[in-house]
């Protein structure tokens, strides 16, 4: 196997990333909140955060901007 290559996320933490639903978990019922609306909504907060985190990173590697 080979090493992955270095790059902008060197050392950083990344959340984990959420679990889909599996097709048992909607009841086809048109919910308001269906399993997979939730899931739409958490993987959108988890790339902001995920976004957010890089951009964070990127700063703090590349030092303060003279």
């Amino acid at each position: 196997m080979t090493e992955p290559s270095q790059g902008p996320d060197d050392g950083l933490e990344l959340p984990p990333m959420p679990e889909p639903p599996i097709a048992s978990d909607c009841c086809g019922g048109g919910c308001a909140d269906c399993v997979y609306t939730i899931y739409d909504r958490q993987i959108y907060e988890w790339q902001q955060r995920v976004k957010e985190l890089r951009r964070e990173h990127a700063e703090k590697i590349s030092g303060p901007q003279t």
